[in-house]
């Protein structure tokens, strides 16, 4: 889910998503597996960006992240009763 941040833009929490459950049609793991893990990926490769001098896609990586980690994100999650 990292890799394609420029998709995020517009409406971050959405398109996330969005490219959660298509990931999990392509491979059959848990959305919630998915939403977790591209999280912590978009965290880390955003803080190595930050890192290495590359100072746009670092913080346009960590607003995803801020976005996807929003009270709306986990309630959608919640529903299939998974605790936070």
């Amino acid at each position: 889910m990292r890799e394609w941040v420029e998709e995020y833009t517009q409406n971050p929490l959405e398109k996330g998503k969005q490219r959660c459950k298509y990931l999990h049609c392509l491979t059959g793991v848990p959305e919630q597996e998915i939403w977790e893990w591209g999280y912590l990926q978009t965290v880390s490769t955003a803080f190595v960006l930050l890192q290495i001098g590359q100072e746009k896609t670092g913080q346009q990586m960590l607003h995803v992240a801020e976005c996807w980690s929003t009270p709306l994100s986990k309630q959608s999650f919640n529903a299939k009763n998974i605790d936070y």
